[in-house]
C-alpha cells in the first residue's frame, strides 16, 4: 500500500507503535492502547460534535467495540476504561439493547466457521513475526475462532497446514484458538505449535511455557495430525498481543503489531491504563410497612418544580445530602455560590436508584430556591466519580427540562472542576437540548488555583477527593507559567452563534 502514502492524512490505531518507525510530519496520529480502535474513532467524533453521530453510526461503533472487547469482559483482558466509557455514551444514542442484539449477531457470524476450509481459517487472521527491518521471519501466528478439536476434525487439515507453511515460507506455525462453548458467555483459549522440525517446535513451546505466563496444560488430540502439539490455555487474558512479543524475544526480533516485547500481560491495553474510581458500597433505602410509614419520622421538604411531586423524601437521601452545600457569596451583586460534590452521588447498583436520583434532584432544586433568591453561580466538583455513579445523558436531559426559566436565567456561571474526557463527552452529547445561552455559562476548570480566580475558596467546602485530584494533577504537570490559564468554555457551533 505504499502507493497510498501521499494520500494518508491521519492514522488512528490502538496498538503501540513499532520501534524505529518514523512518523510523517504531514500525518496526524492518534495512538492509544485500547481494546477497540472504534473507541478512539467514537471519541473523536463525539468530541467534534454529538450531532455527527446518529443512532445508526452509534450502533455500528458500539457493536464493534463490544465485539473487539468480547462484550466488555474484563477477564478477557482486552477492555479498558475508555472502551467502557465510549460504549456507555454510544449506548445512550442508539440504545444498549440494540447494541447487544447486533453484538450477538456479529459474534455468531465471527465464530461461524462452517463455510471455511482449513486453509482459509489459517489465512483469515494471520500475523507473521517480523524483524526490526520489517522482513518476515520464518515464524507466524494464525488465530482461529473454533476449537482445535473442531479444526483437526475437518477434511485436509494436515495438508492445509503443510501448504500454509510453504505458502508463507515458515518453519513453524503457532495456531491460537478462541471459541465459546454452548450457552457460555466466556471464551476459552487453546494454542498449538506445528512444525516439521522438532527442535524448532520444542524451542517455540519452551518460550510459550516460560514463566507460566500462558498457564498451559497439555491437550490430548486424536492422532490424525502429526507434528501438531496442542495445549489448553488457562490465561484467557493472554491474546496474540501477548504471545507475539514472547516469540519475538525467542528469535531476538521485533514484532510489528505494537505489543511491547517482554512486557507480558502489560502488553494488554487493560494493564497499562488507569482503572476507574472504585464505587462505594451501595446502601439500600429502608423499606417500611404501611404502619411504619405512618409512624416514621421521614421528613419531607416542599419544592416548587412544575410537573413533578411537590415534596422531597429526606429519609431516602439522608446519606447523600452532602451533595449540595452553600459556598458563600461572590461579586458586587452578592451572587450565591452553590456547590455540588459529585463524589456523594449514589452508586447505580443501589436499590431504588432511580427514586433516590429523583429525590436528589428535587433536593438540589429546593436548596437553590432557598439560597439563591436572585443571581447565583454553581461549582461542580467532578472528582471521586466513575462509571458506577455518573448519571447518563437521559437523566441530564430529563431534569434540564424540569428546571424553570427563572433558575436557568439567574445562573450566571457553572464551573466544572476536574472534568474528565467522559464528562466532557456527556456534556457535548447534551448540546442538542441545551440552549446556547446556558451553554455559554459552562466553564471547564482544571485546578483549584484556577477556580480561585473566580470564587473565594475559603468559603467553599472542597471535598477531599477534589483536593487529592488537584495534587495528583499538579505532580503530573510541571508549572510553566506564573499565572494559571483562564477557565475554558465549551465551543459554541457557528450556527448557534449566528442565531443568538
Amino acid at each position: 500500500f505504499n502507493f497510498l502514502s501521499g494520500d494518508v492524512k491521519e492514522i488512528i490505531d490502538h496498538h503501540q507503535e513499532r520501534a524505529g518507525v518514523e512518523r510523517s510530519p504531514d500525518v496526524s496520529y492518534t495512538i492509544e492502547l485500547v481494546g477497540s480502535c472504534c473507541s478512539l474513532v467514537a471519541e473523536k467524533l463525539l468530541t467534534a460534535g454529538a450531532e455527527r453521530v446518529d443512532s445508526s453510526l452509534a450502533l455500528i461503533l458500539l457493536a464493534t467495540i463490544l465485539l473487539d472487547t468480547i462484550n466488555l469482559d474484563a477477564e478477557a483482558g482486552r477492555v479498558t476504561e475508555k472502551d467502557k466509557e465510549m460504549a456507555d455514551l454510544l449506548g445512550e444514542i442508539c440504545g444498549q439493547e440494540k447494541g447487544q442484539d447486533v453484538y450477538g449477531e456479529l459474534r455468531s457470524a465471527k465464530f461461524d466457521m462452517k463455510g471455511l476450509s482449513c486453509g482459509q481459517m489459517l489465512s483469515q487472521d494471520y500475523k507473521p513475526v517480523q524483524t526490526a527491518s520489517g522482513r518476515n521471519a520464518n515464524l507466524g501466528i494464525s488465530s482461529i475462532t473454533t476449537s482445535l478439536q473442531d479444526f483437526i476434525s475437518r477434511d485436509n487439515a494436515q495438508a492445509a497446514l503443510d501448504d500454509f507453511l510453504t505458502q508463507e515460507k515458515l518453519t513453524c506455525l503457532v495456531v491460537m484458538a478462541i471459541y465459546f462453548e454452548k450457552d457460555s458467555h466466556s471464551p476459552k483459549r487453546q494454542i498449538a505449535v506445528y512444525s516439521k522440525s522438532s527442535s524448532d517446535q520444542q524451542g517455540v513451546i519452551s518460550t510459550l511455557q516460560s514463566d507460566n505466563l500462558l498457564q498451559l496444560s497439555s491437550l490430548q488430540l486424536p492422532d490424525s495430525l502429526v507434528n501438531f502439539l496442542a495445549f489448553d490455555q488457562a490465561n484467557r487474558r493472554a491474546s496474540r498481543k501477548v504471545v507475539l512479543p514472547l516469540l519475538a524475544q525467542k528469535t531476538s526480533l521485533q514484532q510489528s503489531t505494537g505489543a511491547v516485547a517482554g512486557d507480558g500481560l502489560a502488553a494488554s491495553a487493560a494493564a497499562v491504563l488507569p482503572e476507574s474510581v472504585p464505587a462505594r458500597s451501595p446502601s439500600p433505602v429502608p423499606e417500611y410497612s404501611p404502619s411504619e410509614e405512618a409512624e416514621s419520622e421521614r421528613g419531607h421538604r416542599a419544592v416548587g418544580v412544575e410537573g413533578i411531586p411537590p415534596t422531597v423524601d429526606m429519609a431516602a437521601i439522608e446519606e447523600y445530602r452532602h451533595l449540595v452545600s452553600h459556598g458563600g457569596y461572590r461579586g458586587a451583586d452578592n451572587q450565591a455560590v452553590i456547590v455540588l460534590s459529585a463524589c456523594y452521588l449514589p452508586d447505580k447498583g443501589v436499590k431504588n436508584y432511580t427514586y433516590i436520583m429523583d429525590q436528589l434532584f428535587l433536593y438540589t432544586v429546593s436548596t437553590i430556591q432557598h439560597l439563591a433568591v436572585d443571581k447565583f453561580c454553581m461549582i461542580y466538583f467532578n472528582s471521586g466519580t466513575g462509571r458506577n455513579n455518573t448519571p447518563g445523558i437521559s437523566w441530564l436531559h430529563k431534569y434540564y427540562q424540569c428546571l424553570d426559566r427563572r433558575l436557568r436565567k439567574n445562573l450566571q456561571e457553572l464551573f466544572i472542576v476536574h472534568p474528565t474526557t467522559r464528562l466532557k463527552l456527556l456534556i457535548h452529547l447534551s448540546r442538542p437540548f441545551i440552549s446556547t445561552k446556558f451553554w455559554r455559562k459552562l466553564r471547564f476548570v482544571d485546578s483549584l488555583k484556577m477556580l480561585g480566580q473566580s470564587v473565594k475558596l475559603e468559603q467553599v467546602h472542597i471535598p477531599p477527593s477534589a483536593t487529592l485530584m488537584d495534587r495528583e494533577r499538579a505532580t503530573r504537570q510541571s508549572p510553566t507559567e506564573e499565572e494559571p490559564p483562564q477557565a475554558a468554555s465549551p465551543s459554541v457551533p457557528a450556527t448557534d452563534q449566528a442565531s443568538t
